[in-house]
């Protein structure tokens, strides 16, 4: 026989005893003249009535409902494992994102440090480049009014130079005659021969 033929079969037989124990409980309601109050017949024909339908279920559906509930229970399992390892992978993201946002809190107090450290660097290089301009520009300010006092003095001497000996020649001029001349000439003389 077949093994296809063997399983319509079984299924047959399963129909035929199951169609079978719903039957029997509606012959025995039928008949008349029952007793009222039950009988142990009546119960054991109940019972293996029960029992014959447990059997069949478990025999035909057993199988079926076993592997049903392997094969869910191998998918809980599944599921369950692949939640496990997903919730396991999120939180070692959560973890790394948690060490990244404080290795960029400590990066960021970092370059706020070194901002700030260079920021005072380099007002402190302008205020030392602002005073050593101002002590150029004072220095600058010094030599330049020297020279301008110092040119102003020598115009000064020079125009007074030119003043006095206008009025000297005037004077000469005007007052000068040949006997100053001559004892200015003697006296001249007389220096040149005493340095000689």
């Amino acid at each position: 026989m077949p093994p296809g033929a063997w399983i319509k079969m079984k299924k047959a037989i399963a129909s035929m005893v199951a169609t079978a124990a719903a039957m029997l409980p509606a012959v025995a309601y039928a008949a008349e003249g029952g007793e009222d109050h039950g009988s142990w017949m009546l119960f054991a024909f109940f019972a293996i009535n029960f029992v014959l339908f447990v059997y069949v279920i478990l025999r035909f559906a057993g199988p079926a409902i076993g592997n049903f509930f392997r094969s869910r229970a191998t998918e809980i399992r599944g599921a369950l494992s692949r939640a496990e390892k997903a919730f396991a992978e999120a939180q070692d993201l959560a973890n790394q994102a948690a060490q990244r946002a404080a290795g960029l809190e400590q990066e960021v107090a970092a370059l706020i440090r070194d901002i700030d450290e260079e920021t005072q660097l380099r007002v402190q290089r302008i205020a030392q480049l602002a005073e050593t301009t101002v002590e150029r520009l004072r220095r600058d300010a010094e030599v330049t009014g020297a020279a301008i006092t110092e040119a102003a003095q020598r115009r000064i001497r020079a125009e007074l130079a030119t003043v006095s000996a206008r009025l000297a020649r005037d004077l000469i001029q005007r007052s000068f005659d040949a006997s100053d001349q001559n004892r200015l000439l003697e006296s001249f003389m007389g220096r040149l021969e005493g340095e000689a």
